[in-house]
């Protein structure tokens, strides 16, 4: 089990908003746990978590808030409570955009092993967005000429 708490902290991709909210949506069972450990890592923001329709809400210092509603609902909710966020705002980019940059700084053409990437990957995950990349190259149906 620890290994999945620790997996499920590893592919949270969280979008930020305006005023200071980080939210995602996981899958996994960890939602209490995982929520404390980004509002110790992250204090000065609400961090948001939806799971299974329940949103979970806190922040560094305060009391863990649960609603059974989606995440934008609560964001919508949250927003109109709270002034503007200075740090946030200098932040607040397209999401994609900003794994694309990060993955692009960090990869490395030669040592690309797809076959190794493929092994270490649950099956599970391989629908999260900022690996597209990657699995781009998996696919088996490519021909001699797209290599070419």
């Amino acid at each position: 089990m620890i290994h999945q708490y620790y997996k499920s902290i590893q592919f949270a991709r969280f979008n930020i908003s305006s005023k200071g909210i980080l939210w995602t949506r996981i899958e996994e069972e960890f939602t209490p746990h995982i929520i404390t450990f980004f509002s110790e890592r992250f204090p000065d923001f609400y961090i948001m978590i939806e799971h299974l329709g329940r949103t979970y809400l806190t922040r560094k210092g305060e009391p863990l808030s649960v609603y059974n509603d989606k995440v934008e609902n609560v964001i919508r909710k949250y927003e109109s409570l709270l002034p503007d966020n200075d740090l946030a705002k200098s932040l607040e980019v397209d999401n994609s955009e900003l794994w694309n940059t990060f993955y692009d700084s960090q990869y490395v053409k030669e040592r690309k092993n797809t076959r190794l990437f493929h092994k270490y990957i649950p099956k599970y995950l391989r629908s999260v967005k900022t690996l597209d990349k990657e699995f781009e190259s998996l696919n088996p149906c490519k021909k001699l000429k797209d290599f070419l």
